[in-house]
């Protein structure tokens, strides 16, 4: 029952993903004028519609009543400023320790738990105003949750591995400090599907989260003038331009 809901649930919002898309670009294409699509476009427009991206992820969870830190990072790519994909990794860097029973043993040992998961995310930026922007990202995780032992050798410490699958839906805004960095945060809820009774966690809970969001085409632009000895201000996306000789 809790597997079916949650398949439900993903497929409902993937529903409401798209039609919010569409919805958007329905508005756009009547509220701007048409133009002659015959027009040859420039080749550094045409650059302009992807871009590379790198982010730094610090997500914050709750897991039996505790909050937790699940750190990652991902690289991806922007599609004419406002289509996002990423392909990313998580881990848990907070320490949980659990008394676990181990086959063989009569007492309960002492043991850590770990989860760790690679992540596909897709992101739609609804809102766009100068420097700000409010985004939906929806991120799909498979990965593994375990346990490991304290007082054991390495060859039997890890206990009780488990896959599992993830989706979570969430509001994201974020603030460009420069034109080749951005920060912000957002909040959302991640679903799980598939782990084991055994693993004695709950990990569907409300999820938070900061990130530092790296643009890499003007980044690079910046550091090799910089390299090259033309520096000049941290907040501009590139060198100053010389004016023309009369």
């Amino acid at each position: 029952m809790r597997k079916s809901t949650a398949i439900k649930f993903s497929v409902q919002l993937l529903l409401f993903f798209c039609w919010t898309c569409s919805a958007s670009a329905q508005d756009t294409s009547k509220s701007i004028p048409q133009q002659d699509t015959t027009a040859k476009v420039p080749a550094h427009k045409k650059r302009e519609g992807i871009k590379p991206l790198l982010s730094f992820d610090s997500r914050y969870s709750i897991i039996d009543n505790h909050i937790v830190r699940i750190f990652g990072f991902k690289g991806g790519i922007e599609f004419y400023s406002k289509f996002r994909i990423y392909l990313g990794y998580y881990a848990l860097s907070s320490q949980i320790d659990d008394l676990i029973k181990v086959r063989g043993q009569a007492d309960s040992q002492s043991a850590s738990f770990h989860l760790n998961y690679f992540a596909l995310s897709g992101e739609y930026v609804f809102l766009r105003k100068k420097r700000w922007e409010v985004s939906l990202p929806v991120q799909f995780g498979l990965g593994t949750v375990y346990y490991s032992l304290l007082n054991s050798p390495p060859e039997t410490r890890e206990r009780r591995r488990s896959p599992f699958t993830m989706v979570e839906p969430s509001i994201a805004a974020q603030y460009k400090i420069y034109p080749w960095l951005g920060i912000g945060g957002g909040a959302g809820y991640r679903q799980v599907i598939g782990v084991k009774t055994r693993i004695e966690h709950n990990l569907d809970a409300p999820i938070f989260f900061l990130k530092a969001r790296i643009f890499i085409g003007p980044f690079f632009r910046i550091a090799s003038h910089i390299i090259g000895g033309n520096k000049f201000s941290a907040g501009e996306s590139g060198p100053p331009v010389k004016q023309a000789q009369p």
